[in-house]
């Protein structure tokens, strides 16, 4: 599935003559053009471009399919509703899983700030099943959830990381390894509602391990304020080391899967130029904070 955004970088590339020059127009990284381009091309079954040109050029086919996006182009551009392009939208509202706000999301926020400065930004915290429930009702544009098993079919999920789940311990912990550490520590849980908590307890259950907690919080950062405090001990995902104390122990549970975090954006939406956007701000503040 293509969208309007990825039909103008087409058009622009035709019209500028090269990624370069439209990454430079719209504000984006050649590498996302490059991607952006393919995934158009995977869309059409086309070869658009001849990559063997520098810079590439638009192929027969291309040139054929450009007078296509040059009809649906101008077709949406008169029934797209008044004040509706990126520049006159004022008002986005991101919803959030907790984790991320301590980690990738404020600068990914600063970033899109920076291009977008007459934007007004509402960000809203929830668990990845109550934001995906907000966004088929239209009170949240967009939110950076934990990958469901199951897709919704109205929603687009665009990859942003993957991290490891592990075990945290303070250093007073008892035991060496981490079935050791949990069988020998009061656990605390993570919202049991949540998409990660219901994956930690399937890795429980794969290593017959019994888990009972009589903590359980909310937030990434209360748990690792009570495991910090030898409240207990707690199984989360691999989010910015930044937030995890220098004498924390950590166990990487290598077999436990991962937490896979996207941007969940629905497939008919006047706003998808702008997320499209604020997507690529995540990307690249993700790619700043993994280098720390």
């Amino acid at each position: 599935m293509t969208d309007i955004k990825s039909l103008d970088i087409f058009r622009q590339i035709a019209e500028l003559g090269s990624f370069q020059a439209t990454a430079q127009n719209m504000g984006m990284s050649l590498s996302a053009i490059s991607l952006q381009m393919k995934r158009l091309e995977q869309f059409a079954q086309l070869k658009l471009f001849d990559r063997s040109k520098k810079p590439p050029r638009l192929t027969r086919d291309g040139l054929i399919y450009l007078e296509k996006v040059n009809a649906v182009l101008d077709c949406w551009h008169d029934i797209e509703p008044h004040g509706s392009t990126q520049s006159g939208i004022k008002h986005l509202t991101i919803g959030t899983v907790h984790s991320v706000l301590s980690s990738f999301l404020p600068m990914a926020l600063k970033q899109y700030r920076q291009q977008m400065p007459d934007l007004d930004l509402v960000v809203r915290l929830g668990e990845s099943y109550d934001l995906e429930t907000e966004i088929q009702a239209g009170t949240v544009d967009a939110a950076i959830v934990s990958r469901p098993i199951k897709p919704i079919t109205d929603i687009d999920y665009y990859d942003l990381r993957s991290e490891e789940l592990a075990l945290i311990a303070s250093p007073n912990a008892v035991g060496n390894n981490a079935i050791e550490i949990l069988n020998n520590n009061a656990y605390v849980r993570y919202n049991r509602t949540a998409r990660i908590a219901i994956q930690v307890e399937d890795w429980f259950t794969k290593h017959g391990l019994d888990i009972h907690s009589k903590m359980e919080i909310d937030t990434l950062e209360g748990i690792i304020a009570l495991v910090n405090a030898g409240l207990g001990v707690s199984v989360v995902p691999m989010v910015s080391q930044l937030l995890f104390p220098e004498d924390m122990q950590i166990f990487p549970l290598k077999d436990a899967g991962i937490r896979q975090l996207v941007l969940a954006i629905p497939r008919i939406s006047r706003h998808i130029p702008n997320l499209m956007t604020f997507h690529e701000c995540l990307k690249k503040a993700i790619d700043d904070e993994d280098k720390q």
